[in-house]
């Protein structure tokens, strides 16, 4: 029987500590995040993404940015982005498709 509390090994930290650095004065842009594999960055521009497209679901933008996360990650889609050549606003433009469904 274990007596001794659990030992922590891993806080959780913030995400502004988390995502990469920026350069003061430059968003990065999705084929930016994209190619750098930034997961973090990926997440918050998509729920800032959502939170936009459906701003009477606010209560959902948790849910619906984790299913079309999933969706984009088990599809391979973020690799087809860049490998099409996709600009910034015709990936924004197919999210926000991917949204309306």
């Amino acid at each position: 029987m274990a007596t001794e509390a659990l030992t922590l090994v891993a806080r959780r930290v913030g995400c502004e500590r988390v995502s990469s650095p920026q350069v003061p004065g430059h968003s990065r842009g999705w084929r930016e995040i994209l190619a750098e594999e930034d997961a973090e960055a990926i997440w918050q521009r998509l729920f800032t993404l959502i939170e936009s497209a459906v701003p009477n679901r606010r209560d959902d933008c948790d849910l619906i940015t984790q299913e079309i996360f999933l969706h984009l990650l088990a599809t391979q889609r973020l690799n087809l982005y860049l490998t099409e050549g996709r600009s910034d606003e015709e990936i924004e433009s197919d999210l926000l498709s991917l949204v309306s469904e």
